[in-house]
């Protein structure tokens, strides 16, 4: 049996968070590389945040498990299992924070071919109000300008 190869892929994450009844949206666009493993799909691409470059890697365990670790300008490494909560460290170029993530849902489809992952979530931190979060990614194939290597593109949206 052969070994399973990286391919190249077209990533598209949406990203809503809500919190105090406003709205902020954000659309990713970015090249990456979707790695069929053992226990699910591993989704990595790379991104500016804020114009600082930033990888992430996205991991399925199974249909209800999804680990996201961010490395760059910012590093963490988050749990998300439906009906849980996790505790985690985010690292910022300003100090770290300790994070509580609450999963609500978590709705795999993503298999070797591609597909959509989504997640819903409120995170916690402090004695802030809670941020809600539903998240999309999916995995297509490439673009031709994907395949040369052109710029990858976020859009955000914030509403009141």
């Amino acid at each position: 049996m052969s070994e399973p190869r990286a391919r190249r892929v077209r990533v598209q994450v949406r990203s809503v968070q809500v919190m105090d009844g406003a709205r902020d949206e954000t659309k990713l666009c970015a090249s990456g590389m979707l790695l069929e493993t053992a226990d699910g799909v591993r989704v990595t691409y790379s991104h500016k945040d804020g114009g600082t470059p930033m990888r992430t890697t996205v991991q399925t365990v199974g249909k209800n498990l999804v680990t996201v670790t961010h490395s760059g300008g910012v590093r963490s490494r988050m749990r998300f299992e439906a009906g849980k909560t996790h505790q985690t460290a985010y690292e910022t170029p300003y100090g770290a924070l300790t994070l509580e993530i609450h999963t609500h849902s978590v709705e795999n489809r993503l298999d070797a071919a591609g597909g959509t992952l989504r997640f819903s979530y409120a995170l916690l931190f402090a004695a802030q109000p809670a941020v809600h979060n539903h998240m999309t990614l999916t995995v297509l194939p490439p673009q031709e300008e994907e395949i040369t290597g052109e710029a990858n593109d976020v859009e955000t949206d914030q509403r009141d």
